[in-house]
């Protein structure tokens, strides 16, 4: 209780002095001085107002400009915004002093997070200091990764452009910095919530136990590689693994195919029951597929397709025609028609059209919606252990079953037992599967972002 008591008090003091300092430097730049002239009255409450108040005039004022200034009301004011703001700062950074009780990761990683809200408002400050002299924000990001001495670089760069007093305070006044760190703050903590399963994805997959790791990251004497080398020696993972890129291939070839197909005919050309089969492919979007696994199941059986994995992609390419049909729907409507009729009176046929206009303007949404297929079948569960985890008739490899998984079921069969699980293995084959996907989203990155955008709007 004490310490909060010392706080308290020093920020009464501290709060005293900034006050000063605020209305001598108003007084100085009403009177036409330098804002910061006079040396240590400047911290020297009351008598520094005082002596700025008693300055000769330079510039043509108002009477009223000083009351307004140094009034009761406009003191109090300034007074309870810094010292609420100091008691807030100080307040949240008490708790670091009851880190000595809990674990050392725990110190570092809030350390970590408070150095990086602070480096990342640093940038930011430089980059609007860039922004408001006329040069690119972006090189003053880049002059502010450099602490203080970028900061310092911004303020001394000669202004291409003219900057009035004040423009700054926009930038570096309390509550624009505390919304800065606030917003700062915000995004590095939900970074953390992203990035924390990650890492501890990667370090359970080198950790040397079959249980669930306790370290976010392995000690020394637990770092191994043994867990990559038995999931290529112990279990069938290249095959499943070549069952799920076939699958997933083929999903994303004739869905797109369909997909497409069916996009187009509905954004350009006119039929009769046009609307009662865009609204029957709207209600069809509304139940969720493990509705049908019963009905799934008994067709694969009757057409003996069960245990056979190419065949899912008959399932994923029929569910994904009505919500993926939508999304290019809608992108294709906004496609001015005046292109197809430019291309008809130039004697271009309705294929042509299609391949030559319409295909190379939606390249963005098709490389959302076969981005989305092929990724499908690697993260589906239910299906491919429902249809797929059957004993064949005839057969007698004891790994039979095992040969017909796709990823997923042939993952959780790592953990699903407790007397054999093993967690850390199931780490190594889950990042193996996620480094080719993650690179996949990155390339596409640009066109799945335009794709989002664009195949939302209503056609």
């Amino acid at each position: 209780m004490a310490i909060y008591i010392i706080v308290a008090v020093l920020a009464f003091i501290v709060s005293i002095v900034w006050t000063n300092i605020d209305i001598i430097v108003e007084i100085n730049e009403l009177k036409g001085y330098n804002r910061y002239d006079g040396g240590l009255s400047l911290y020297i409450p009351v008598r520094g107002v005082m002596d700025a108040m008693k300055k000769e005039t330079k510039s043509h004022i108002f009477d009223d400009s000083f009351h307004a200034l140094v009034g009761i009301r406009m003191v109090i004011s300034i007074f309870i915004k810094h010292f609420l703001t100091l008691l807030l700062v100080v307040l949240a950074a008490i708790p670091i002093i009851y880190f000595s009780g809990v674990s050392s990761e725990f110190r570092l990683i809030f350390t970590i997070f408070a150095v990086i809200v602070l480096w990342l408002t640093h940038i930011g400050i430089a980059g609007e200091v860039y922004y408001k002299k006329g040069y690119s924000k972006l090189a003053g990001n880049f002059i502010g990764v450099i602490p203080v001495y970028g900061l310092i670089q911004a303020f001394k760069l000669k202004a291409r452009k003219q900057v009035f007093k004040g423009s700054f305070r926009s930038i570096i006044g309390v509550k624009e910095i505390f919304m800065k760190l606030l917003t700062f703050g915000f995004l590095t903590l939900a970074a953390f919530i992203v990035a924390f399963p990650v890492v501890y994805l990667i370090g359970s997959s080198f950790t040397n136990t079959t249980t669930l790791p306790t370290l976010l990251w392995p000690t020394s004497d637990l770092f191994t590689l043994q867990n990559y080398s038995d999931l290529f020696k112990d279990t069938q993972f290249l095959v499943w693994y070549k069952n799920t890129f076939i699958i997933a291939l083929l999903s994303m070839l004739l869905g797109i195919i369909f997909v497409t197909g069916a996009g187009y005919v509905f954004a350009r050309f006119r039929f009769k029951g046009k609307k009662a089969g865009l609204m029957t492919i709207l209600v069809l979007q509304m139940f969720p597929s493990f509705m049908g696994l019963i009905a799934m199941f008994t067709l694969f059986q009757v057409f003996g397709l069960l245990g056979k994995p190419t065949w899912l992609v008959i399932l994923y390419v029929g569910g994904s025609i009505p919500g993926n049909m939508w999304l290019i729907k809608g992108y294709l409507s906004q496609i001015p028609k005046d292109l197809d009729e430019s291309a008809m009176l130039d004697g271009a046929s309705k294929f042509q059209i299609f391949f030559k206009i319409i295909l190379p303007l939606s390249v963005p949404i098709l490389s959302f919606v076969s981005v989305g297929l092929f990724m499908a079948p690697w993260m589906d569960y239910m299906l491919p252990k429902y249809l797929l985890d059957v004993q064949l008739a005839g057969t007698t490899d004891p790994d039979a079953v095992q040969k017909q998984w796709t990823i997923a079921v042939g993952l959780f069969s790592m953990i699903q037992n407790p007397q054999t699980s093993s967690y850390t293995m199931f780490a190594s084959g889950a990042l193996i599967v996620a480094v080719p996907i993650t690179i996949l989203y990155m390339i596409f990155q640009r066109y799945l972002i335009e794709g989002i955008a664009a195949g939302a709007t209503k056609g």
